[in-house]
């Protein structure tokens, strides 16, 4: 070989890009479980099925190993205390095998955005998504995080259980954990916006989503018994509250009081909920309140109910109506319509009617 092909050989060595080498680390994480670790893509890989145990097998925990992205059997039972703390995963999805996470299994992943539980029953320990700074979406127990400030969509699953804490029969916020709905400890607050509750949920608890000052509405689930004191007291951006089913018996002091934005109720129990005094204190008494046909004078008789100045009877809650019709010009033998047009035999107390097919108002007292 020539010196100069040789020197040629040289420089073109030095200018081309290094070839690097992806590198699969790989062990065990449990009885029956395997990991493997793309050194390049920086994936994590569990395969198998059973319990996580990192304390007999530490895995990738004492490896310094950066994870981005992770994949879970569908087989998997456990998720270990702190097994992916500190990493830099970006969205998490666990399997609906797991049954058991962790404390601080998922903490202080910053910037992680999206996690999602696709099961419908598992043991949560307390904050295993603590600190996850930038997590926005969250489908799983509500016990599961704390100070994750930019949440703003919440989906609580079925059948959770977890020591005195359990849904779906139970909302309690004995515990800090569940002011994370409302940033109220945080930092660097920002309140959740949507919340689904679920189907099955039977008890609101005492103050359970107080001071949520982003939530814009909610819909209470059909076999609700009880709302609890303060359950959504200071929700100000609160506009609607809709009761599903016959179940709901009992609404609690302060219940939605200083929900400042509602602009309408509606309820589909026949027999009015009992209210305290101040169930509704500082809300406009002015916002309409739909109740089931035949119901309106009932709670129009009910103390505190009738407060409201309009209890519109309606259909049972399956439309939403953000503002109340237009009068309507119709006719009948005594020429008496409720708000929305429709005729009614008689003035009734604390109601508002067309008479004569004129758009006056009467108001009965």
């Amino acid at each position: 070989m020539t010196r100069k092909t040789s020197l040629i050989l040289l420089i073109c060595w030095l200018i081309s890009p290094p070839i690097v080498c992806s590198q699969h680390l790989t062990g065990t994480c449990g009885k029956n479980l395997q990991w493997s670790y793309d050194s390049i893509a920086k994936h994590l890989d569990i395969t198998g099925s059973g319990e996580m145990d990192l304390y007999k097998y530490p895995a990738w925990t004492n490896k310094q190993l950066t994870i981005c992205s992770l994949s879970l059997s569908d087989s998997l039972t456990s998720i270990d205390d702190y097994a992916f703390e500190e990493q830099a995963l970006t969205s998490v999805i666990v399997p609906a095998s797991v049954k058991y996470f962790g404390k601080h299994a998922f903490a202080h992943n910053n910037q992680l955005t999206h996690f999602e539980y696709k099961g419908d029953s598992a043991q949560a320990n307390d904050a295993s998504l603590y600190n996850c700074r930038s997590l926005r979406y969250f489908r799983g127990h509500m016990r599961m995080w704390a100070y994750c400030d930019a949440i703003d969509t919440v989906i609580i699953s079925n059948g959770y259980a977890c020591e005195s804490y359990t849904l779906p029969t139970y909302i309690d916020n004995t515990h800090a954990y569940t002011t994370r709905l409302t940033g109220k400890y945080s930092t660097q607050p920002k309140a959740v916006q949507t919340l689904f509750l679920p189907k099955d949920l039977e008890t609101i608890n005492a103050f359970a989503l107080c001071y949520a000052v982003d939530l814009g509405g909610i819909t209470i689930p059909e076999h609700v018994k009880t709302i609890g004191n303060g359950a959504f007291l200071h929700c100000t951006s609160l506009d609607s509250l809709v009761c599903l089913g016959q179940a709901l018996s009992t609404i609690g002091d302060s219940a939605f009081a200083h929900c400042t934005g509602l602009s309408y109720i509606r309820m589909a129990t026949i027999v009015p909920p009992t209210l305290a005094p101040n169930t509704f204190q500082g809300v406009d008494k002015s916002i309409p309140v739909y109740v089931p046909s035949g119901a309106g004078e009932v709670y129009r008789m009910t103390p505190y109910w009738s407060d409201f100045f309009y209890i519109i009877e309606d259909s049972p809650a399956t439309s939403l109506p953000k503002v109340i019709s237009s009068f309507q010009q119709q006719s009948t033998d005594n020429g008496c319509y409720d708000i929305l047009g429709r005729p009614v035999n008689q003035s009734t107390t604390h109601s508002i009617h067309i008479r004569q097919g004129k758009k006056t108002i009467v108001v009965a007292y």
